[in-house]
């Protein structure tokens, strides 16, 4: 699929794949609730997100193949996953770049033994080639050369939620594009879920490709991605 959707064109693959967790999240999965006070629907356990189930030394292997000459591959991450994950992504042939730490300003789930509790996703950032990296704007809206790892961006807003449970904030995923791409050039998403990557990169006139393997999921990015205006943006390719 990967093959299908980037035909060595694409100059990004920002993606958020299971972390081979086997996550199930507590999050209600509508607001409907019955009498005892419980919600009536709670999301499943995400699909292939058991140890194993991915392959991601051939993931990874596969993102280098098909972008283009000069081109990046963000992946969120959970931390038990950096240590691996970076390893595989150098011997796939990619060269690593300063990770970024999202935090979520929001700490749940964990080891409830543990008094130490995450708040806080990271992005593994690779390079392919030699692509150029763009300047980003600050929290006040200046242009900077270079900005710190650390994103205080905070889990999606109520606006943006549309029911799934690990969704990524637009903002954020707006700025690793901007960081990544010029306007026009190709987005790619191979676990794109409710499609945040996908609608960001519309929302900056990139080029866009995804799939996910959960149809509900897809319905949901492309209706999405719908109710966006049609004014010089691109149309792109979900599956």
């Amino acid at each position: 699929m990967l093959h299908r959707l980037c035909l060595q064109t694409s100059r990004l693959i920002l993606t958020d794949p299971p972390y081979g967790m086997n996550y199930k999240t507590n999050m209600p999965g509508d607001k409907r609730w019955n009498k005892a006070g419980k919600t009536n629907n709670r999301f499943p356990r995400l699909k292939n997100d058991r140890p194993g189930d991915i392959d991601f030394r051939q993931l990874f292997q596969s993102c280098h193949e098909v972008l283009a000459d000069d081109a990046f591959l963000f992946v969120f991450s959970h931390w038990k996953n950096i240590g691996e994950w970076s390893l595989l992504i150098e011997q796939a042939g990619f060269k690593l770049r300063t990770p970024i730490i999202w935090n979520k300003k929001c700490a749940n789930g964990g080891d409830l033994s543990d008094p130490v509790i995450s708040c806080a996703e990271f992005v593994l950032r690779a390079s392919k080639g030699r692509p150029i990296s763009y300047q980003l704007f600050n929290p006040e809206g200046q242009l900077r050369q270079r900005v710190v790892n650390v994103w205080n961006h905070g889990r999606p807003p109520k606006s943006e939620y549309c029911q799934h449970p690990t969704q990524k904030p637009l903002y954020t995923c707006q700025q690793l594009i901007r960081m990544a791409t010029e306007p026009r050039e190709l987005v790619v998403d191979p676990f794109c879920g409710s499609g945040s990557t996908l609608v960001a990169a519309k929302m900056l006139n990139r080029q866009y490709a995804g799939c996910d393997l959960e149809d509900k999921f897809v319905q949901t990015a492309k209706g999405r991605i719908r109710k966006l205006s049609r004014k010089d943006i691109f149309q792109g390719y979900v599956t």
